[in-house]
């Protein structure tokens, strides 16, 4: 199994596990249009990054934080819950697009705060919408085939697994510790770096 692929069971997992705790999540595409792409472009390189895939991760990050920072003074959520990952456009934009969910009592206040393009709300988050996104973070971009897209994601995503009956049999045990978990779909699979680790 590539690291590509186990990285992304571990994601998908784990976005699973939080929208059945928390069934806030709203799937977004949030878009960058050109005057505002430009724009954070030059801020970006003024922080130094120079032109290259690093430089459209950047703006990434820029884009999404100058968003929570607006999202904070609009809404009074100090901590907007989310799991969004990058992608570059095709078809001659090369504009950068970034999907993903967020968690919120006020989704209909993301696309006034976002400001830089093009907002995309999905009707709804299921194990469907979940697996549509992991395809971003598996997809070999024939486009850009050295682009690595980043994750940015809150902390603690999933977190609530831990608390349930069926992570008991994850707890150490000596030789007795189930080493592995079984998907919603019955598929069994090594045990999550990330429940193994958690203490």
């Amino acid at each position: 199994v590539s690291q590509s692929r186990y990285r992304g069971t571990q994601w998908r997992t784990r976005i699973i596990h939080e929208i059945r705790d928390d069934p806030r999540g709203v799937m977004v595409t949030l878009t960058l249009n050109t005057e505002h792409l430009q724009a954070l472009t030059t801020i970006a390189m003024a922080k130094g990054y120079t032109w290259g895939y690093s430089l459209d991760n950047a703006v990434g990050k820029l884009s999404v934080r100058r968003f929570y920072d607006r999202w904070r003074k609009a809404t009074g959520e100090k901590n907007l819950k989310h799991w969004l990952i990058t992608e570059l456009g095709s078809q001659g934009t090369e504009h950068l697009h970034i999907h993903g969910i967020l968690w919120t009592n006020h989704p209909d206040k993301i696309e006034n705060n976002w400001k830089y393009g093009y907002v995309h709300l999905g009707k709804y988050v299921n194990h469907k919408t979940v697996n549509y996104m992991m395809k971003y973070f598996l997809k070999q971009d024939k486009t850009h085939p050295n682009y690595k897209p980043i994750v940015l994601a809150s902390q603690g995503l999933g977190k609530g697994y831990m608390k349930s009956h069926l992570a008991t049999f994850n707890r150490y045990q000596g030789k007795d510790t189930r080493e592995f978990y079984v998907t919603d779909n019955g598929k069994r699979i090594s045990i999550l770096e990330y429940y193994r680790d958690w203490e």
